[in-house]
């Protein structure tokens, strides 16, 4: 949800289709994808929110398409995740399925999950296959 450092990803085109094949996933099981400019949640910028109750994902407009793509992941990532986690665990399984999807490895993540470090260690020992099913589900 965060968005410090700015944006994980290139300006690029090159996931314009991986977009368009994920938000279809995505609606496909019931959840609602949008976009707006200028996101904020909880009083800070961000690129992407995820409202559970609400089956609703929405992401900032202003994004290219890779980073979209990016964005998208993680978000989705929101949509599959356990119930039972808190929010810094949320954070840390949502990133997981993003670095799965998306790849470009873990230094790009590194930054954003480093308030919740100890969290995400945790997490990713007890609850990898689960984060790897999640992914395998967003990507077909």
């Amino acid at each position: 949800m965060g968005a410090p450092g700015g944006p994980r990803f290139s300006q690029n085109t090159d996931h314009y289709w991986d977009v368009v094949a994920l938000e279809n996933r995505l609606q496909a099981n019931g959840w609602t994808v949008t976009y707006a400019p200028n996101l904020a949640a909880n009083g800070s910028r961000a690129y992407g929110v995820t409202i559970p109750s609400m089956h609703a994902i929405t992401v900032d407009a202003d994004l290219a398409w890779d980073a979209r793509y990016a964005v998208l992941a993680h978000e989705g990532g929101h949509s599959l995740q356990p119930a039972w986690l808190g929010p810094n665990e949320g954070e840390c399984f949502a990133e997981g399925v993003a670095v799965v999807l998306v790849g470009g490895g873990v230094r790009n993540s590194a930054r954003y999950l480093s308030a919740v470090r100890w969290s995400c260690l945790g997490l990713f020992l007890s609850e990898h296959r689960a984060i790897y099913r999640a992914a395998a589900l967003l990507d077909d």
